[in-house]
């Protein structure tokens, strides 16, 4: 990357970009696929600031469930706001619930794992989600028994998705080889790896060889492997996302939707496009990869 790239990249980090954007391009269609709006940190003014995100162009919003509290969130806030879309899943972690008592910085509502299966997959059914997810593996706490109920859970939600043809938004925190493995072993095509940060070289041949997609996150502009991947994955399979409130681009702020407009940023000059193209590639993808188009 040559030094004016770099630093026109770079000076993404100062929040201009968002004044500049309300100006210029709210015409366009943006699209989240990965984000959590029913956490508590928008308890406050959910309903205001959907309202802000799809004035500023954001056409679709896809809700992450985690547990069965937030997958019940992410359907009836589905069915009062037109940008959102509700997925359901299992959060890696929480799938094993029972055996992370007494682990630092982790809470979860116990729940029983099989019952929360089986109502997703009577969401999917009657058509409700639009994606499983999120689900996959994490490898925080990688051991014998932790990872092979983890396996057992994100097996279960695999097939779902499946059977219903339905995207899959796979998280895979340090456990990016496993997941793939995986995946390829059960010629998994129809997934979004969300904020993967394994190897580039990775999700390359997981984009040429298996058709798997990379929604990439908000903090594109200060990660060069994000940056990498907006540069060379097949452009088929690029996506965008927040995981807001989380990954703000704008440290120390609450992220939300309206900054996928960085990583789709990022890909306009990385690829050296327009960002009406760069939007545009976007949307495409998301409207195949969801069975829109």
């Amino acid at each position: 990357m040559n030094q004016d790239l770099a630093k026109l990249i770079k000076d993404l980090t100062d929040g201009s970009l968002m004044d500049d954007w309300v100006s210029q391009w709210t015409h366009l269609n943006l699209v989240d696929v990965h984000c959590h709006l029913c956490h508590g940190d928008y308890d406050q003014d959910r309903s205001t600031l959907i309202e802000k995100i799809e004035d500023f162009g954001l056409r679709s919003v896809v809700v992450n469930g985690l547990e069965p509290v937030s997958n019940r969130k992410g359907i009836e806030l589905a069915q009062r706001c037109r940008i959102v879309r509700p997925a359901a899943g299992i959060y890696p972690l929480d799938a094993i619930h029972p055996l992370m008592e007494g682990k630092e910085d982790y809470e979860c509502q116990p729940f029983c794992i099989d019952s929360e299966i089986g109502w997703i997959e009577d969401q999917a059914h009657g058509g409700f989600i639009v994606a499983v997810g999120e689900c996959g593996l994490d490898g925080t706490y990688f051991g014998g028994q932790m990872i092979e109920a983890q396996k057992k859970v994100f097996s279960e939600l695999i097939r779902i998705a499946t059977h219903y043809q339905l995207p899959l938004i796979v998280h895979s925190r340090k456990a990016e080889k496993q997941v793939m493995e995986l995946l390829a072993e059960r010629k998994i095509s129809n997934v979004i790896f969300h904020c993967y940060m394994g190897k580039v070289s990775l999700a390359l041949r997981g984009a040429e060889e298996y058709g798997w997609n990379f929604s990439i996150p908000a903090i594109a502009p200060r990660h060069m492997g994000f940056q990498k991947m907006l540069a060379q994955l097949p452009e088929a399979h690029i996506l965008t996302e927040t995981d807001s409130p989380y990954l703000s681009q704008l440290k120390g702020t609450r992220n939300d939707s309206r900054q996928v407009i960085y990583p789709i940023w990022t890909l306009a000059l990385l690829r050296g496009i327009e960002v009406e193209a760069a939007t545009k590639m976007v949307w495409q993808n998301y409207q195949r990869i969801f069975g829109l188009s």
